[in-house]
């Protein structure tokens, strides 16, 4: 995983106004680059204040201006849009109706009934389970993107963990981010490093804003192709961790897809269970 997906899995798409803010700012940037001839002239691979090298030109003032825009331009459109609308205040409110305790038609998929907690999670592909620590990516194994787990795939099929709505489908393919009816926001992320693989091996059956089920398939995945060049790991995460009272493995060894993976406590049944 690049360095940049922390960022963009954490924090901007989990904070819509954030993200819109940003796009505004660099549309902003963008135009005046365009509009005055700014350039690169040298193939460098870093990017920000190291790059800047590699620009200098006859319009090397206009993209120093650009870049200024883009930066000063975000943060004033995030200030006036507003980023109150965090994954804690959205997700507390969405998850309040769950705690009535009404009767929930049962799903074909019985694997992922609670047991009154909250929530639970799928998991979205069949392997192995393996603990989120031992994923070989910091990003994850750190819980710097929410509490969650892995799974080691044993086929290429990867399907729905939620039923609730498609976020986003990463231009990559590698990368499904759902928000469930419950209010549960996951991110499933299919092998480490898979993004610089641009796509290849994936196909998506999915797209953003589409309605899905538990278990119904997402992508499919080339299993051998990715795994001839990257860990096929699929991590299973819980970006908005902190609006709920835990987030908990329910599953060790083989599992099945769309079997119980992980279940998540809501922050009503923790504080009924302290009354």
């Amino acid at each position: 995983m690049g360095v940049t997906e922390p960022g963009l899995f954490g924090l901007l798409l989990p904070m819509r106004r954030v993200f819109l803010g940003s796009m505004i700012g660099g549309a902003a940037g963008g135009a005046i680059a365009l509009g005055f001839g700014a350039q690169a002239y040298a193939l460098v691979g870093n990017s920000g204040l190291p790059g800047l090298p590699g620009l200098a030109g006859p319009a090397f003032g206009w993209t120093v201006a650009s870049l200024a825009v883009a930066f000063v331009g975000s943060l004033v459109a995030v200030l006036l849009l507003g980023f109150d609308e965090s994954p804690l205040t959205r997700t507390a409110a969405a998850a309040t109706p769950a705690a009535t305790p009404v009767a929930a038609p049962v799903d074909e998929h019985a694997a992922v009934t609670a047991e009154g907690s909250g929530p639970r999670v799928a998991s979205p592909v069949a392997g192995t389970v393996v603990p989120l620590a031992d994923v070989a990516d910091p990003a994850f194994a750190r819980g710097t993107m929410g509490k969650g787990v892995a799974v080691l795939p044993s086929d290429g099929e990867i399907v729905s963990p939620v039923s609730g709505t498609v976020v986003t489908v990463f231009g990559t393919k590698h990368v499904v981010g759902l928000r469930s009816d419950d209010g549960v926001e996951v991110l499933v992320h299919v092998g480490i490093d898979t993004v610089n693989l641009g796509g290849t091996g994936f196909t998506a059956h999915v797209a953003d804003g589409d309605r899905v089920t538990v278990g119904q398939r997402l992508l499919t995945v080339d299993l051998p192709a990715v795994a001839a060049t990257h860990d096929t790991t699929t991590v299973v995460v819980i970006t908005n961790s902190t609006a709920f009272a835990g987030v908990e493995p329910v599953a060790t060894g083989t599992v099945a897809a769309a079997a119980a993976l992980l279940a998540v406590e809501t922050l009503e049944h923790a504080l009924e269970a302290t009354r």
